[in-house]
């Protein structure tokens, strides 16, 4: 038996450490922390029972296996806080609502900044990172005029569309979501980080 049973660990703390088991996967995730027996056997099961019991992959089933699961906790919390960033989980009351509605949500999310309160009032815009001046202007008027109508605009922070689009919000006096396409710990694109800023700062 592991020194840290994952029968014993609170939903929190599991969803963070399933969603680190390369080749596992959202869904598994979930079926995974969904199950009591599941969780007692991820703790006793050797891998390839393991993976014949569950319907996961042999190699994620090594993994589970084999995760170095208080070291990793451990080193993921002490990092998150001295980013200065925060993360919610499957198992959070504000986990957010039209999220858990999709196929295969993610089962962790890591943030800057503070999400929004009713931003299930939301419209993603995103768009070509090499538009033409029109798409630009019309992209930067769509998140300022959402703004204005109480809406919370999505997007993924990259240049072109994406980037006027969080202008827009901003501009109209409303928060806007990034969803980034990298950790948060990667300065990509580059020239973005004042829009990083501003965006994690509302």
């Amino acid at each position: 038996m592991r020194s840290s049973p994952y029968s014993s660990l609170s939903p929190r703390d599991l969803f963070i450490v399933l969603n680190a088991i390369p080749c596992l996967g959202n869904r598994k995730a979930l079926a995974l922390a969904s199950s009591p027996e599941a969780l007692e056997a991820l703790d006793h099961l050797a891998p390839d029972d393991l993976a014949r019991a569950f319907g996961i992959s042999a190699q994620a089933a090594r993994n589970i296996s084999h995760f170095p699961v208080e070291d990793f906790l451990r080193k993921e919390t002490d990092a998150v806080r001295e980013k200065g960033f925060s993360l919610m989980t499957w198992a959070d009351a504000e986990y957010p609502k039209r999220l858990r509605e999709i196929p295969d949500p993610p089962v962790v999310l890591y943030f800057s900044g503070k999400l929004p309160g009713g931003w299930e009032r939301s419209l993603a815009i995103v768009g070509s990172r090499n538009p033409t001046l029109y798409g630009l202007e019309m992209a930067r008027r769509f998140g300022r005029e959402l703004a204005e109508a109480g809406f919370i605009v999505v997007s993924g922070l990259a240049r072109g569309i994406d980037r006027v689009a969080h202008e827009g919000c901003l501009e109209g006096g409303r928060p806007t979501i990034a969803v980034l396409g990298c950790g948060l710990d990667v300065n990509y694109p580059r020239d973005h980080a004042g829009l990083f800023l501003e965006i994690s700062s509302r």
